[in-house]
């Protein structure tokens, strides 16, 4: 990870990362986030997975928080 100052900043995510990021934090279901993708329900869960892990984040709205506050939704 790069370092910014003396906080570490995790590896940036995939645009497609992004994009289910967005929806969340838009308030999106995971079926409108799959329907509005092209993307199946379970990828996107699988997405969500993922973001969770690389953020650290237990919920779905720590999540949007998180990625929130490290400028990922920009």
């Amino acid at each position: 990870p790069e370092q910014v100052g003396d906080l570490p900043q995790p590896a940036p995510i995939s645009p497609r990362q992004h994009q289910v990021l967005i929806g969340l934090a838009a308030g999106l279901t995971t079926s409108q986030i799959a329907h509005h993708l092209g993307i199946t329900i379970h990828t996107v869960n699988k997405y969500v997975r993922k973001l969770k892990n690389h953020l650290g984040a237990d919920t779905r709205a720590e999540l949007v928080r998180r990625a929130d506050s490290q400028g990922l939704l920009d």
